[in-house]
C-alpha cells in the first residue's frame, strides 16, 4: 500500500458552527469543489463514462460499489476545524488536485448551507509544511509505502507503530524508543510470546494490553444485522484482514491463526448521527458504536491488525470520516 496523509488547519471562523460530526459536510464541499476543479466535459455530467479510467472525481464520487481509495480523517465533536484526508495507492498520484481542491473548497466555495469560509493557517503532507511564502511547495514530498500482507505473515513478529505522520514503522519489544512514536503509547511493555496448534492454526499468546478506542462511529455489520452493541472481535479482525485485501487489490482471505485476547471492560454504545445530503436527495445515517475497549493478552498479528485502522479505517462509510479507530497501549 502506497499513501499519503494530508493535514488541514483553518484559522477560526466564529461565524462557523463546528457540527458534532463534520465529516459529511467537509466530504460534500470538498466533492463540489474538486470537480469544479478537474472537470473538462462541456455538459459538467459525469455520464457515458466520460475521461472515467482518469478523473479523480469520478473515482471518488461516482464508483459506489467500489472500496474507496481515500478516507476524511476527522473527530467527533471537534473544538475546531481541523481535519486531514488519507489518499491511498492509485490516488496518491492526483494529491496536488486534493490540495487544490481543498484550498478552494475552503478560501472560495465556503462549507455548509451557509458558505462559510475559512483562510488557511498551515497545511502539513505526510508532516511536512507545503505553504511556503503563500503558496504551495511539494516539491519535498514522497508517498509511504507499506506491506499491508506482511502484518499478518506467520513468520513476522515485527510490531508496528505509527508516527504523528502517521508513517508505519516495524519493530521488536523492547526497540520502541529509536523509532520516536506517537509519545503515549508503551510497546516496550510488551513481552515475548510462545504459541499454540489448535485446530490446525497458529495460536499466538497474548503479549499486549491497549485500549481500542471508536473515535467516529464504527459503523459494521456481523451475522446481517448492523451491530449497535455486542462487537465480536473475532469477526472484527477478519473483517479488518478482508479490508486489508481490498486495498492491495488482492481476493478476500480468511484468517489462518487464532486471536489471542482477553476483554477486561468495555464502554461502547451506538450513538445516532445523520445529515441531510442534497447530491443524494435523502437522509444519510451516520449512527455507529462509540466508546472504548480494553483488551489484554493481545498476540502480535491482532495488535497489528487493530492499529494499522489508525491509516485505513474500517466499517462503512470511511469516506466521510466514519471507523476512525485509534489503539492505546496501556
Amino acid at each position: 500500500m502506497k499513501y499519503i496523509h494530508i493535514a488541514v488547519y483553518p484559522e477560526e471562523n466564529k461565524n462557523f458552527t463546528i457540527l458534532p460530526f463534520l465529516g459529511s459536510a467537509i466530504r460534500g464541499a470538498f466533492g463540489v469543489s474538486l470537480k469544479n476543479i478537474v472537470c473538462i466535459n462541456p455538459s459538467y455530467e459525469c455520464k457515458d463514462n466520460f475521461c472515467a479510467d482518469k478523473c479523480i472525481y469520478f473515482k471518488f464520487f461516482e464508483t459506489p460499489n467500489k472500496t474507496p481509495n481515500y478516507r476524511f480523517d476527522v473527530g467527533l465533536n471537534q473544538k475546531n476545524f481541523d481535519f486531514g484526508i488519507f489518499l491511498f495507492n492509485d490516488s496518491i498520484y492526483h494529491y496536488p488536485y486534493v490540495l487544490a481542491a481543498i484550498h478552494k473548497m475552503l478560501t472560495d466555495i465556503g462549507i455548509g448551507s451557509a458558505r462559510s469560509k475559512f483562510s488557511i493557517n498551515k497545511i502539513k503532507v505526510n508532516g511536512v509544511d507545503i505553504i511556503k511564502s503563500g503558496t504551495f511547495d511539494i516539491s519535498k514530498i514522497e508517498p509511504y509505502e507499506f506491506d499491508l500482507m506482511n502484518i499478518i505473515s506467520e513468520n513476522n513478529n515485527m510490531m508496528i507503530e505509527i508516527d504523528e505522520s502517521f508513517k508505519i514503522y516495524e519493530h521488536t519489544a523492547g526497540t520502541i524508543d529509536t523509532i520516536n512514536p506517537i509519545s503515549n503509547n508503551k510497546l516496550n511493555n510488551i513481552s515475548g510470546e510462545s504459541y499454540n496448534n489448535k485446530n490446525g492454526k497458529l495460536q499466538k499468546k497474548g503479549s499486549a494490553k491497549i485500549k481500542l478506542k471508536f473515535l467516529t462511529p464504527l459503523r459494521i455489520k456481523q451475522n446481517n444485522c448492523l451491530v449497535r452493541d455486542r462487537l465480536d472481535l473475532d469477526k472484527l479482525l477478519q473483517a479488518i484482514y478482508f479490508r486489508i485485501c481490498e486495498i492491495e487489490g488482492k481476493e478476500r482471505q480468511y484468517l489462518n491463526y487464532k486471536p489471542c485476547y482477553k476483554i477486561l471492560s468495555k464502554n461502547i454504545k451506538f450513538e445516532d448521527y445523520s445529515r441531510y445530503s442534497n447530491r443524494q436527495h435523502t437522509k444519510m445515517l451516520f449512527g455507529g458504536l462509540v466508546g472504548y475497549i480494553e483488551i489484554d493478552d493481545l498476540d502480535s498479528i491482532s495488535y497489528n491488525l487493530f492499529k494499522i485502522l489508525e491509516i485505513i479505517g474500517i466499517g462503512k462509510s470511511t469516506a466521510f470520516g466514519l471507523g476512525k479507530i485509534y489503539v492505546e497501549c496501556l
